[in-house]
């Protein structure tokens, strides 16, 4: 049971593009929002799968998740 639902009267390939702008919409913002907490300044300047890298691997994962877990179930378009 979503929070918001939406009954669009377009083709499936269009809603199908919707949840993807949600979903990508929702990863950045909060990939963003770990790095600017972070301050990591240049996360390629150290070499290959350095720290900084890892770090931006993990906060990607954590984006990807968020969306998954919560937004995927708070909105619903049918």
């Amino acid at each position: 049971m979503a929070l918001l639902n939406f009954e669009l009267n377009i083709l499936d390939n269009y809603k199908l593009l919707i949840r993807d702008i949600i979903k990508y919409l929702t990863i950045l913002i909060v990939f963003h929002y770990l790095i600017t907490s972070t301050k990591i300044k240049n996360p390629f300047r150290n070499g290959f799968l350095n720290d900084s890298f890892v770090t931006l691997l993990i906060y990607l994962v954590l984006g990807i998740l968020f969306y998954y877990l919560v937004i995927e179930e708070l909105i619903d378009i049918v």
